[in-house]
């Protein structure tokens, strides 16, 4: 189960690479101005960066490390926002 979860994980970083124009080579898109403009908003830079490298692990170890820096703190506030948004949602359709 854990093994699908990563390969679909790293699918998904290349597809967003891909989306936005940032691959090069084999992998290489036209660039999309909105998909970049949407994951710059969605991202920090240092994040939406590493979008462009053809090997997704790197990115996807970083945002699953529980190193305290600026992009961890971002995505922790991110996925607590999430969380409290969807679990209002969720409240406000059942209560």
């Amino acid at each position: 189960m854990q093994a699908a979860r990563n390969y679909h994980a790293m699918l998904a970083a290349r597809a967003l690479g891909r989306l936005a124009g940032l691959l090069q080579g084999a992998l290489a898109s036209a660039p999309c101005p909105a998909a970049r403009e949407a994951l710059s908003a969605l991202l920090t830079p240092a994040l939406a960066a590493q979008l462009a490298n053809p090997d997704p692990k790197p990115l996807l170890m970083h945002l699953n490390s529980s190193l305290l820096n600026p992009q961890a703190r971002w995505i922790e506030c991110l996925q607590t926002h999430d969380f409290c948004f969807n679990n209002s949602r969720w409240l406000a359709k059942y209560f």
